[in-house]
C-alpha cells in the first residue's frame, strides 16, 4: 500500500515514458519496461522512476541475466 501511495504522488498527471530493455518480457510473459516521468523543466533530469522507487526503499533491484541494459542505472 506504501509503494503504491508513493507511485501515485510521483506520477499523478506527468508524462510517462515506458523504456523496453534488451528482452520484451520475462521468463514469465511480463513486460519488462523502465518507467520514466518526462521532466518539462528542461533544467532538470528525467526520473527514472524504477530507480526512485528502489532508493526510496519501495522496490528492490532484482538483475536478471538477459536484461542488463540498464544494469548500471542501479
Amino acid at each position: 500500500p506504501e509503494a503504491k501511495a508513493e507511485l501515485e504522488k510521483l506520477l499523478r498527471g506527468l508524462p510517462l515514458r515506458l523504456v523496453k530493455d534488451i528482452q520484451g518480457a520475462d521468463n514469465y510473459g511480463r513486460l519488462i519496461r523502465y518507467v520514466v516521468v518526462e521532466n518539462s523543466d528542461r533544467r532538470a533530469d528525467n526520473i527514472l522512476v524504477n530507480r526512485y522507487m528502489i532508493e526510496k526503499g519501495f522496490a528492490k533491484y532484482s538483475p536478471n541475466e538477459n536484461n542488463l541494459y540498464q544494469n548500471k542505472l542501479f
